[in-house]
């Protein structure tokens, strides 16, 4: 047996190699692999720092849009935002209203205040990143009640 393994014949030496092969073949596939997830990660962190400013712009505009206002000017009305929700996507007012908010990117808006809570748009599935801002609002519950929340804008690639 021991003359087997000194042999010097090179016997088994073509099977060493392939075990060799592939051990490279694996290592140069995980670190492709590690290479694209890490690429794509950054690249959706990018997206969220270049476009944060974006989506602050965008709850800033809603908060002051004339559609959701109550009679004083700094409310939010909870029944127009209702109005809203429920007339969305299929009406063309709604359709209107966010077409020019949510032209670029897949958008959600959602505004909160006490047990108040309406999401007023949402396009698309929502991914894993995305760039959100809120604003903090006062909305108009009803004639004897007014809370505090925030309007809460998500934007993400379309």
């Amino acid at each position: 047996m021991s003359s087997f393994i000194n042999s010097e014949d090179a016997a088994a030496e073509p099977y060493a190699d392939i075990i060799s092969m592939l051990l490279i073949v694996v290592g140069f596939v995980i670190f492709f692999a590690v290479v694209v997830q890490s690429y794509n990660a950054y690249e959706d962190r990018v997206f969220i720092v270049h476009h944060y400013k974006d989506a602050q712009d965008v709850a800033e505009m809603l908060r002051k849009d004339a559609s959701l206002a109550a009679d004083r000017g700094d409310l939010i009305d909870a029944a127009k935002v209702a109005s809203v929700t429920s007339e969305c996507p299929n009406n063309k007012k709604c359709t209107d209203f966010f077409s020019k908010f949510g032209g670029q990117y897949n958008l959600k808006v959602k505004i909160e205040a006490g047990d108040f809570a309406a999401v007023i748009w949402k396009t698309g599935t929502e991914p894993e990143y995305r760039v959100s801002a809120s604003v903090p609002v006062t909305v108009h519950l009803n004639s004897a009640e007014d809370s505090p929340g925030t309007l809460k804008v998500m934007l993400w690639r379309k």
